[in-house]
């Protein structure tokens, strides 16, 4: 008796059921993610920050090589104070210096938060 658990393709490779989202992405894509954690009371200024910086001429993030997809800010619905910020590039040492200088340069947002930010690197699987 066949084992169904096995006729499928197991290599990534979905063919007509590929994400459509994902088929055009450049080789070696990865996506990042950061938690953060806004200070008490702080949420709702953490994003008017967060905001007003990410469309401001100050974002060095956007013009770095590298970048796939910008990051998208999300909000807990458990915890209004805690968000998750989640992109794709292609690059991890561009994204590793672009943190480092981002870190340096310390936008007002970052003061709101109740720790520095640290990446976590993600294979993108599908």
């Amino acid at each position: 008796m066949p084992d169904e658990h096995h006729d499928h393709d197991h290599d990534h490779d979905h063919g007509d059921h590929a994400n459509p989202l994902l088929k055009d992405l450049p080789e070696g894509s990865f996506a990042f993610h950061y938690t953060l954690q806004a200070k008490p009371g702080r949420a709702q200024d953490f994003i008017d920050a967060f905001e007003a910086w990410d469309h401001s001429d100050e974002n060095i993030v956007h013009t770095t090589p590298g970048i796939v997809h910008e990051g998208v800010l999300y909000q807990s619905e458990d915890d209004p104070e805690r968000f998750y910020l989640i992109g794709t590039w292609n690059n991890r040492e561009n994204h590793r210096n672009v943190v480092a200088r981002l870190i340096e340069q310390r936008p007002a947002w970052m003061d709101m938060l109740t720790a520095d930010i640290v990446p976590e690197y993600c294979a993108i699987i599908g």
